[in-house]
């Protein structure tokens, strides 16, 4: 189950020398054992160490990066309504609004991207799902961080 190259020679190599000598062909099997039993012992520890980072990266994507991004997005309204008749900017509070909305929905993909391959490999079904249950999540954290904004700032 270990989706390795070298691993794949390394089985190559146990069946050629099986073929040759069986002394030599045990003696490389059980190598061969021991070097698995050692890289599913890294591959245990490179989880574990990860799944701190695994887990900051999925409350970014569901939390926090949704509710700067409301706060912005009620500040930008703010700031274009108090200095309108000073600078006009190039986008309008609801253009705004649906380019950042627009900016979360790619970063939380990202996000959700890396995390899955990190947390359960290269799995495009599993990115689907996880960004299934993201992106509703993110979404409605983002309006709901800026309809709060927009109430306490007005």
């Amino acid at each position: 189950d270990v989706p390795s190259r070298t691993v794949h020679a390394a089985f190559r190599m146990v069946v050629e020398v099986s073929r040759k000598d069986p002394a030599s062909a045990g003696k490389t099997i059980v190598e061969t054992s021991a070097y698995l039993r050692d890289l599913r012992e890294v591959d245990r520890e490179i989880h574990r160490d990860l799944s701190s980072v695994v887990d900051a990266m999925q409350t970014t994507g569901a939390f926090f990066a949704p509710i700067v991004l409301g706060v912005t997005c009620a500040l930008y309204g703010l700031l274009t309504r108090a200095f309108s008749s000073i600078v006009v900017l190039g986008l309008s509070p609801v253009t705004f609004l649906g380019v950042v909305g627009v900016y979360l929905l790619l970063a939380v993909a990202v996000i959700t991207y890396f995390r899955v391959g990190i947390a359960h490999g290269r799995d495009p079904i599993e990115v689907r799902a996880q960004l299934a249950r993201a992106w509703p999540v993110s979404m409605a954290v983002f309006t709901a961080a800026f309809l709060v904004s927009e109430l306490g700032l007005s």
